[in-house]
């Protein structure tokens, strides 16, 4: 029987991991996509808690990393020696160690790789590389598609949101503070032709892609407006409204709207 060393698992290096695999996204909005308390989050990065299987796997989905190497860094194929294989229904530990023993494994070396086979559990929604700006204005000229971005399913459906008609991009600037900060991760539910109502959108003008705050008039009038106070609202009369173009709108920033 084999003895799993409890020295092997550096919580430190995990620590550090999660603080890599979260980047500049906020711990609320990392949180947020994978179920779990931001709470939570903080303190797995200052080590004064260790999640459960669970929220490993979360964890790992939603950051699109290996699961191995979440829990235990670049070392993982030594730590995990042995225990590449599951005993199937009828299949004895003996036989599941003979399947392990002439199991490949890839390098160790290589860059933490996508979590492959992620379940139900969680909706995969296309990433792109653009921002709206929180500010006076990001121009657009490339709007290419980046690694999926994981949130759970079945909130997803609790929102009635259909996957097909989300993208995630980013928004950029301070003109929408404290709502929307610079560079939070921002969930846009497509316009797709549905009449606009008041509240948070992403809207394009000369180029240039926008979070706002939209209100909307009985006489077709719209005001554009920016939550930071230091910064001027836009008045489109109704005439004018064909030089603003609604692309979607905001229904998570790190949190619901």
């Amino acid at each position: 029987m084999r003895v799993l060393d409890p020295n092997l698992f550096d919580a430190k290096a995990f620590a550090e991991r999660l603080i890599q695999i979260r980047g500049d996204e906020s711990r609320r909005s990392f949180a947020i996509r994978a179920g779990l308390a931001d709470s939570s989050i903080l303190k797995y990065e200052r080590l004064e808690a260790l999640p459960n299987v669970e929220r490993f796997i979360a964890m790992a989905v939603v950051a699109g990393v290996d699961l191995r190497w979440l829990a235990c860094g670049d070392d993982w194929e030594r730590i995990l020696a042995g225990a590449t294989a599951i005993p199937s229904s009828g299949q004895s530990a003996q036989e599941a160690q003979e399947v392990a023993a002439t199991y490949q494994i890839g390098s160790a070396d290589s860059a933490p790789c996508p979590l492959v086979g992620a379940n139900d559990d969680f909706t995969f929604i296309d990433s792109y590389q653009v921002f709206a700006s929180a500010g006076h204005g990001q121009f657009v000229s490339d709007e290419q598609k980046s690694e999926p971005m994981a949130f759970r399913t079945e909130w997803l459906r609790k929102e009635g949101l259909k996957p097909e008609r989300l993208a995630v991009i980013r928004a950029k600037g301070d003109s929408m503070e404290p709502t929307i900060s610079d560079n939070d991760i921002i969930l846009l539910h497509m316009a797709n032709g549905d009449a606009p109502r008041d509240g948070l959108h992403v809207i394009r003008m000369e180029g240039g892609l926008f979070v706002k705050r939209l209100q909307f008039s009985p006489l077709g009038d719209v005001k554009v407006v920016s939550d930071n106070p230091t910064y001027q609202s836009w008045d489109f009369t109704k005439e004018q409204r064909a030089d603003l173009h609604v692309v979607g709108r905001v229904v998570w920033a790190g949190k619901k709207f």
